[in-house]
């Protein structure tokens, strides 16, 4: 049943939520490196919104350098979950017994002391990072094997049981098997972290199958600051294959797919919901589902103050407005768990939705509009009459444009007209074969590269899963 939240986020029906770090259960006791004295962990959300913005404006673009020499650097080699990984300190070398570290602010001289402290709290860092990731994700194999069998009209108990007997097997067009994750799959895929300074207040930077990870200082003391291992969980995600690979960079917002689990995770990180350009997409279907206008929040809550850089910050607007965040929140993050497990169950699927769409962030605005109503033209009613009387037409649009054959959609045909389609591209590179291989496939099967053109891609995606079944997959044809 789809719900409805326009009435809800009209208004305050909570007291605030009071902040309680949601992965360092406990504000550290030991001693902190030097970049984190003086920083506070405020308890009070508005005083941490407040502190973070500061902590950024002021550091990010303090020495920040984007380059080292790093045959002399720091390493420290760390085992984790049972698998090694290397940190490097970019900007930290030995000198005459002591430790440097280089930065636009010029040459900084630590004690070996003072530098095992900034080992030290790295590598926790790092650790806490691996764990808060995994928290995120590790009931995802529940949920899709839930869907899963929901889908297909089996129990748990025979879904198990299926995939234990047949484990590489797509068993039909409604069953790609869930992923198996472990926490060690967040660490047995990073190589190298880098703990470095990253140039123009960048907080983290990962490349796919890179093995290598860069986290800043400025991330770290926004962590620090927020008690939360929040911006390296985000890289190490990037660095499981798992969850993130090139396949599906290709065809869905990884920065928003990273972003979502924590989107509106209580307690909401209001701050990061309302300005963060990775979750741009999400605040426009939140707007279209809920009336939540995050622009104007923002106009609201942030008051420019004439003729310099600062601004002040108004307090009871963004009290009314972080309540409001937490109402949708108790709605929305079981929604985007369902959605995660489904993406993961199927992300064929997901990937020709968007592909379709010519909209990398579709497979989320497809989910929502499936499970929640409206509520953005005047109210949840208005709304809902509007799509009442308007239910034939919007029907027949969105038909014509679904079912549309190929051809009279050129700008999302990427390779030759009438051979490679979005969804053959996708199974192709899914199934590590050329497109000439899925051709010769469906002419194995009686079916000529332009009838497949023709279909509509909800016949391309029934046709491609039937002819790729084990037999095939087992040929290697």
């Amino acid at each position: 049943m789809k719900k409805t939240l326009g009435l809800l986020c009209a208004i305050s029906a909570l007291m605030l939520f009071v902040f309680s770090p949601n992965a360092f259960a406990k504000k550290s006791t030991t001693a902190l490196p030097y970049y984190l004295e003086g920083w506070s962990q405020p308890a009070d959300e508005f005083a941490r919104w407040e502190t973070m913005i500061n902590a950024y404006v002021s550091v990010s673009h303090a020495g920040t350098m984007g380059m080292s020499v790093l045959n002399n650097c720091i390493k420290e080699t760390i085992t984790y979950e049972g698998s090694s990984v290397v940190i490097y300190f970019d900007s930290y070398f030995f000198e005459d017994n002591v430790v440097v570290e280089y930065s636009t602010k010029g040459k900084k001289v630590l004690t070996k002391q003072q530098f095992e402290l900034v080992k030290q709290d790295t590598v926790r860092w790092f650790k806490a990072g691996v764990d808060y990731a995994y928290s995120q994700y590790e009931g995802l194999k529940n949920d899709s094997l839930t869907e899963a069998a929901a889908l297909d009209g089996k129990s748990i108990a025979e879904m198990t049981a299926l995939i234990a007997r047949e484990p590489s097997v797509m068993e039909n067009a409604k069953l790609i098997l869930p992923i198996s994750l472990t926490k060690r799959d967040f660490v047995s895929h990073v190589r190298e972290f880098h703990f470095a300074h990253l140039k123009g207040g960048v907080l983290g930077l990962t490349f796919l199958h890179s093995g290598k990870v860069f986290c800043s200082p400025i991330a770290r003391l926004l962590d620090h600051i927020n008690n939360s291992p929040v911006v390296v969980a985000h890289e190490l995600v990037h660095a499981n294959p798992k969850l993130q690979n090139i396949l599906l960079s290709q065809h869905i917002d990884l920065e928003l797919l990273d972003s979502l689990p924590v989107a509106l995770d209580e307690p909401v990180d209001s701050l990061d919901y309302f300005q963060h350009p990775y979750l741009e997409e999400f605040r426009k279907m939140v707007k279209v589902l809920t009336g939540m206008d995050s622009e104007r929040a923002i106009r609201e809550i942030i008051r420019p103050s004439m003729g310099t850089p600062s601004f002040m910050v108004d307090r009871e607007k963004l009290r009314e407005h972080v309540e409001r965040l937490h109402v949708i929140s108790k709605a929305f993050q079981p929604a985007i768990k369902e959605m995660l497990a489904s993406l993961y169950r199927n992300p064929l699927h997901w990937m020709a939705v968007n592909e379709r769409m010519q909209d990398k962030s579709a497979f989320m605005k497809v989910f929502f509009a499936l499970k929640f109503d409206p509520t953005s033209l005047g109210g949840h009613q208005e709304s809902m009459l509007y799509l009442d009387e308007n239910a034939s037409v919007l029907k027949e649009i969105a038909d014509e444009v679904w079912n549309a054959p190929a051809e009279q959609q050129p700008q999302i045909m990427l390779t030759q007209p009438g051979a490679v389609t979005p969804m053959m591209r996708i199974i192709a590179e899914y199934l590590s074969i050329s497109p000439e291989q899925a051709l010769r496939a469906l002419k194995n099967n009686g079916i000529s590269a332009e009838e497949f053109f023709r279909m509509s891609a909800r016949q391309q995606r029934e046709t491609i899963i039937r002819i790729f079944e084990r037999s095939y997959l087992n040929n290697g044809k």
